[in-house]
């Protein structure tokens, strides 16, 4: 390309003084220099850039490059102000810095505005840069000259000024206030880092369950910046928060629309050094307007530009739902997942940051208190995760005790349980302590598990233990059960109870008869079948993920492949469960039953016992039914008996019976069954082998199918009707109820 020699002087000028401060580039205080130097070649340098299709080029780039020396030497000297200012001379001499003629420019501006329609002059990059920066890169104001950018809706210049105002800027919020008791994230941190100086997959998605600290990360990421703890090719970097109402306000059709992003793309690529921050962006799809499907289209066509860099932030949802069913996003967005954080990790935020809650609220705290809040919340509050629930609860109970105004101070442990109330709407009773429960385990588990003592008194121990200080292996989950015995003696009922009393909330339940085949291990690990809606249904491991603190129920072991237990199992040992991207997800929060319901083990040589002492089964007759391997994997193999006809009268007496008597008065019929009926079908239960899963169906066919044909012939009437055993044979009297 041939240029002017003045305009070759002047460069050559400004990259001699660039490499005297030992600068790889040069910007407008190299080129003030120069020109400082030789103020007559102005005019000659000016008219040689504004003539000619090359030299337009030259000054495209020209602008580009000193506009991201300038922001980069800004950036670096706010980062770090011990940093050396630009020189002196420069900044004496800028006042007494002759600039082009204004004739000149005007003259130009005027021909291409006479040469081009309204929609070209828009269009046109070199007019675009020199005007949207002049005021950025030179002292005189365009308006001094009589200069304005006429163009269809809002002015570029003014949208880019409120755009990237200091109120968005996060160098400047998050640098200049960090945050106390913010985790360092350090493995964090360098991830993303790695994501944002490459120049492809450049862009960030930082996503992860509701509350981890997504925020927190890149906050953490931004501090770092901002104070200049980063490595050189991170230095200077700036983010601002993409703020969508301001970018979208006053607009004016699908036309201002896409000038706004041909602008906002234009001076991204001029800053290169700029990060833009979108958080929350999968509210942003739930808007199904035509203005912000445009938005987004055409906002997520920026992340294929490899000189612009995004960080979106997002919750599993976004990435499951979006980033995974559009192969697209892969190319454009480099995933980070954020892990809950430990109990640990959360006490440490919260002891580093008490003090402002102790100053806010005018209470002091322990670290007893504390630790009381991160296991109150682990175990009751179910909407986010560590550590927003933590700080949640935290905040919510001082709120409480400071407005507590009775003549004693609320106790700490009463304040816990009324926030509980407030954050989950249910009562503060139904909040108890761990350790609370744990010491009354078999209690509870007596009055809910019918005929299994001796189950119950080796899940409690080892349940207990698991959950001590004591456990060898904390890493591992709490407690690991194979449950067997006959189908229908309480096994699954057993694992659901015990989830419900540790950790108030429902089991996980995974039927292993779904993976027969080792090619379903997929289903565990990945994602890959359909599920509602077209998308891909979550894996196994992405759900449990959601609430690991709970039992996991793996049912029906016998129809499982080989390869999905020894995974299963092996994960078990580890301490945690390994997806198919690699992440690791901890088990040590979950206590694991598998059920076998011993299909195919015939003791003493017949499923039919003769007798009572025929009906226990021998553990150690079942150690030799199941493979050495699955023993090894296993805490404790817990046998469940055959049920007894004393076990199945108190299931029918204490269960069924009142079950279906409260169906029948919602009817508006008063029910009455006597004891002898339970009795009876008990007994004929034992005879005919039933198990505690269908005697009910047995009550049914004997029982609830009699009282309905009475409730249906008696026209809409109300009645009274009483069951009895009347000389072995069942006998039902209904009778209008009276008023």
């Amino acid at each position: 390309m041939q240029l002017s020699p003045a305009l070759l002087d002047w460069f050559a000028r400004a990259a001699a003084a660039a490499a005297t401060q030992k600068r790889q580039d040069f910007g407008i205080p190299e080129l003030l220099i120069a020109a400082l130097e030789d103020p007559d070649n102005l005019s000659e340098v000016w008219e040689g850039l504004l003539q000619g299709e090359e030299h337009r080029e030259a000054l495209l780039r020209h602008f580009r490059q000193a506009s991201s020396a300038v922001a980069a030497q800004e950036a670096a000297r706010d980062a770090a102000p011990q940093s050396e200012e630009f020189p002196a001379e420069v900044l004496e001499a800028v006042d007494e810095l002759a600039l082009p003629p204004d004739e000149a420019i005007l003259s130009v501006l005027a021909s291409w505005q006479q040469e081009k329609g309204e929609d070209e002059l828009d269009d046109d990059p070199l007019l675009q840069l020199v005007l949207y920066n002049w005021n950025h890169l030179y002292p005189m104001p365009l308006e001094k000259l009589g200069i304005e950018l006429q163009r269809k809706g809002e002015g570029a210049a003014d949208f880019l000024r409120a755009f990237f105002a200091p109120e968005q800027d996060l160098n400047r919020r998050y640098g200049q206030d960090p945050m106390q008791g913010l985790l360092p994230y350090p493995d964090y941190c360098r991830a993303a880092m790695e994501v944002l100086v490459r120049r492809y997959r450049q862009n960030l998605l930082i996503y992860g369950l509701p509350g981890v600290g997504k925020s927190m990360v890149l906050r953490r990421l931004v501090e770092e910046t901002a104070a200049g703890r980063v490595p050189r090719i991170f230095a200077g970097k700036r983010f601002f928060e993409f703020n969508r109402e301001l970018f979208l306000k006053d607009l004016q059709s699908q036309t201002d629309l896409q000038a706004r992003f041909d602008v906002l793309r234009l001076h991204l690529e001029q800053h290169p050094e700029i990060i833009l921050v979108l958080d929350g962006i999968q509210h942003w799809f739930a808007n199904a307007t035509t203005v912000m499907q445009d938005f987004l289209q055409r906002l997520l066509g920026l992340l294929r530009y490899k000189k612009l860099h995004f960080v979106l932030l997002a919750d599993v949802e976004f990435f499951n739902r979006v980033f995974k069913t559009n192969p697209i996003f892969e190319e454009w967005l480099s995933p980070l997942y954020i892990k809950p954080l430990t109990r640990s990790d959360v006490l440490l935020i919260l002891e580093q940051i008490k003090d402002k809650f102790e100053e806010g609220y005018g209470i002091s705290l322990d670290r007893a208190q504390l630790e009381r809040v991160v296991e109150m919340s682990e175990a009751h509050v179910r909407t986010s995760q560590f550590p927003k629930k933590a700080l949640i609860l935290l905040d919510v109970a001082l709120s409480i005790q400071a407005l507590d105004d009775g003549p004693e101070p609320l106790a700490w442990e009463s304040a816990l349980r009324l926030a509980l109330g407030r954050i989950t709407g249910q009562e503060s009773a139904d909040f108890p302590d761990l350790q609370e429960r744990l010491t009354r385990l078999e209690e509870l588990l007596r009055e809910r598990i019918i005929g299994q003592e001796s189950a119950i008194l080796e899940v409690c121990r080892t349940i207990r233990f698991t959950k001590s200080d004591l456990d060898l292996n904390p890493d591992r989950p709490d407690g690991v059960f194979l449950f067997a015995g006959p189908a229908g003696v309480g096994k699954k009922y057993f694992a659901g109870e015990l989830s419900r009393i540790l950790y108030n909330r429902e089991p996980f339940v995974v039927d292993l008869s779904d993976y027969q085949e080792a090619e379903s291990l997929q289903l565990i690990t990945g994602r890959v079948s359909q599920g509602e809606g077209g998308y891909p249904a979550p894996s196994v491991l992405e759900r449990l993920r959601v609430e690991p603190r709970r039992v996991l129920l793996l049912k029906n072991l016998e129809f499982a492949a080989g390869e999905i237990l020894h995974y299963l199992l092996k994960g078990f040992e580890e301490g945690f469960l390994r997806d198919a991207s690699g992440q690791q997800m901890p088990v040590g929060e979950t206590t694991v039953v598998l059920v076998s319901d011993i299909l195919g083990f015939e003791p003493h040589g017949s499923m039919g016992f003769s007798s009572p002492e025929d009906r226990r089964l021998d553990e150690a007759a079942l150690r030799d039914y199941f493979t050495p391997d699955l023993l090894r994997g296993v805490d404790k193999l817990v046998v469940f008996q055959p049920l007894a006809e004393s076990d199945l009268q108190r299931i029918l007496t204490e269960r069924i019976v009142p079950a279906f008597q409260s169906k029948v008065a919602r009817l508006g019929h008063d029910l009455t069954v006597s004891p002898d009926v339970s009795r009876w079908v008990a007994r004929l239960g034992t005879r005919l082998e039933l198990s505690g899963q269908n005697v009910d169906r047995k009550f049914d066919e004997l029982v609830a199918e009699r009282v309905n044909e009475a409730i249906l012939a008696s026209s809409g009437k109300a009645l009274r009707i009483q069951v009895s055993l009347l000389d072995g044979k069942l006998e039902l009297v209904s009778t209008p109820l009276a008023e």
